[in-house]
């Protein structure tokens, strides 16, 4: 503090203004930009969910639950789930156990997850042909799969271009 202001510290002058700001994606005439994580965010959130959901489910299918009677069965034969394992009961195992039934829920799930991977596709411009990971590739056309592969590409090289000029600005402003 000199008489009651505050000054600033250093004072000098800078050949540039010593910021770097710079983003994959540009936008005209805006100085922020966007990311690929902004683009696909909540779709990565969605397959996460649902592809916890499918596990769920074929878990559920596989060992479902079972409601008891516990004055008929013994609960602590319950409480470890073996395979082939052996439930205590007294008189009609039917009247004391009855299997809760799971819905199979893997078609849909499977169906919503291709949803999301076009929705991502469509939003990032990289498709699954762009990348080599469709095994369907034989059966489509090799002039379509190479003009989709070219616009990917070019895609990529464009965000690449736009981060190297902004890596560029950012570290001519550490060098000086």
């Amino acid at each position: 503090y000199v008489d009651g202001q505050t000054v600033p510290a250093l004072k000098e002058e800078a050949d540039c203004v010593p910021f770097a700001a710079f983003a994959p994606i540009i936008y005209p005439h805006s100085h922020i930009g966007t990311s690929i994580y902004d683009l696909i965010n909540d779709v990565s959130l969605i397959k996460t969910m649902m592809e916890r959901q499918l596990i769920d489910g074929t878990f559920l299918q596989t060992s479902g639950l079972v409601g008891v009677d516990v004055n008929t069965v013994n609960v602590d034969d319950m409480l470890v789930r073996r395979p082939g394992g052996i439930v205590r009961v007294e008189g009609n195992p039917g009247a004391g156990l009855f299997p809760l039934q799971t819905p199979d829920v893997g078609p849909t799930v499977m169906a919503s997850l291709e949803y999301m991977d076009a929705i991502k596709e469509g939003r990032t411009g990289v498709t699954r042909y762009s990348a080599g990971l469709d095994a369907n590739t034989l059966n489509k056309t090799a002039s379509g799969l190479q003009a989709i592969q070219a616009a990917a590409n070019q895609r990529i090289e464009l965000i690449a271009r736009t981060l190297a000029s902004g890596f560029r600005d950012l570290f001519l402003v550490i060098h000086t």
